[in-house]
């Protein structure tokens, strides 16, 4: 979930409206509210939520106030989840949070506002912490112990980056 957060905060840049061109962003800024009626010319890396749902200017800090409502999700999730394996076995806790993981990320499909996109961000942020958090233990439980550290390494996040850096390549609209 966190390499996504850098997806989902960038702010495309106003260049203009109509007839109007802007030579700043506080320029545009100041003048947004004759722009009414004429669609935005943005200039962005990428399609992002700012885009969609036209978060511009003054309503930027809601988007930023969303990605942090999302790691809360998964702070409280990781910090929940040793707990909760350790109350009722990993493996249950496990499959619990993986198959919410795929319904929650399959449900942020079909959100139409940032509130909706917050609200299931969030749950499924609890769900994604508390999967991170357990999984590490069950596979090192399963794993003896002189192959462990090479284990670890090779399938922990670091290295899956560059996997992440090429699907995001490759389909850079979210």
């Amino acid at each position: 979930m966190g390499e996504k957060v850098a997806y989902r905060g960038s702010s495309p840049a106003i260049k203009g409206c109509g007839n109007l061109t802007f030579s700043s962003m506080d320029d545009a800024c100041a003048n947004l509210h004759l722009c009414e009626e004429a669609p935005l010319q943005l200039e962005s890396q990428f399609y992002s939520v700012n885009e969609e749902w036209d978060i511009h200017c003054e309503n930027r800090y809601l988007e930023r106030r969303s990605t942090s409502l999302q790691m809360l999700g998964v702070m409280i999730g990781s910090l929940s989840a040793g707990q909760i394996s350790s109350s009722f076995g990993r493996k249950k806790p496990l499959v619990i949070c993986l198959a919410m993981t795929g319904v929650l990320s399959f449900a942020t499909y079909f959100v139409t506002n940032l509130i909706q996109f917050t609200s299931i961000r969030f749950v499924l942020g609890l769900f994604t912490g508390g999967h991170s958090t357990v999984v590490v233990v069950y596979l090192l439980e399963n794993i003896p112990k002189r192959s462990r550290m090479w284990i670890n390494t090779t399938i922990s996040y670091s290295p899956n980056v560059i996997i992440f850096g090429v699907i995001a390549y490759f389909f850079q609209h979210w």
